[in-house]
């Protein structure tokens, strides 16, 4: 997201920053909007496999994988938001959408794919993300064109890939193609306003149908890991640990 958007966090100035934006108006950017649907679609597919599963999967504990589906899905409401409305308060909501998914994530992946008991998964949740985000803010590069506030999601998905790599868990292969696909949707996210005269829908909605795709993809990795653990406490995956108390 540009400086342009960050300019109008706190306001309701009107935001134009999006090669399909031309003008005012909720439906400006009808593919920006519809391919932001695709996360909805991802958090309804989520919540369908969530309720399906037999009462002793998931019990009163299914409230972990039913919060990472919600979350999913305030992704994609955030980002209607911003590209209907187009105001400073709505790309406010689309990054605050970005980072709630990201950071329940990495806690569920850290319960259900790692094994860490509650307490440590939720002190680790902000780790992983601050330790990608403080790099970037105080020894990394502070531009990287523009994307810098994308990367810290990158280097999460690669964190993730070799925490379950080292421990010969199958599920990295998944991860790490998720880790290509975000570092592929990355540049149609950067290329919007490069091709505009060339495109004039933009690329911005391949952003969204790539970064759904992967997003749900690990979703429902970690969340049929977690169903197989609960409904089979004392069967432990290939290559995953034990869950902790």
């Amino acid at each position: 997201m540009s400086s342009a958007v960050h300019a109008a966090l706190s306001t309701h100035a009107f935001v134009s920053d999006f090669c399909e934006r031309v003008g005012p108006g909720l439906w400006a950017e009808p593919l920006n909007v519809g391919s932001s649907l695709a996360f909805v679609v991802g958090a309804v597919w989520l919540a369908r496999d969530i309720a399906r599963a037999p009462a002793g999967a998931a019990g009163g504990r299914r409230w972990s994988l039913a919060l990472l589906a919600a979350c999913l899905g305030f992704m994609g409401a955030g980002s209607m938001a911003l590209h209907t409305l187009a105001t400073g308060w709505g790309a406010s909501l689309d990054m605050l959408a970005i980072r709630c998914f990201l950071l329940w994530f990495v806690t569920c992946f850290l319960r259900w794919m790692m094994g860490w008991s509650w307490p440590w998964a939720l002190l680790g949740m902000p780790g992983l993300y601050l330790l990608a985000e403080g790099w970037l803010r105080l020894g990394g590069p502070e531009a990287l064109f523009g994307l810098h506030a994308y990367l810290p999601a990158l280097w999460t998905l690669l964190a993730c890939t070799l925490a379950l790599a080292a421990r010969g868990d199958p599920a990295w292969r998944l991860f790490a193609l998720a880790a290509v696909s975000h570092g592929a949707s990355l540049a149609f996210h950067r290329l919007d306003g490069e091709l505009c005269r060339a495109l004039p829908l933009g690329t911005h909605f391949i952003w969204h149908l790539f970064n759904a795709a992967l997003c749900f993809a690990v979703a429902r990795c970690v969340t049929r890991r977690a169903l197989d653990r609960l409904e089979h406490p004392g069967v432990v995956p290939a290559g995953a640990p034990p869950v902790a108390g």
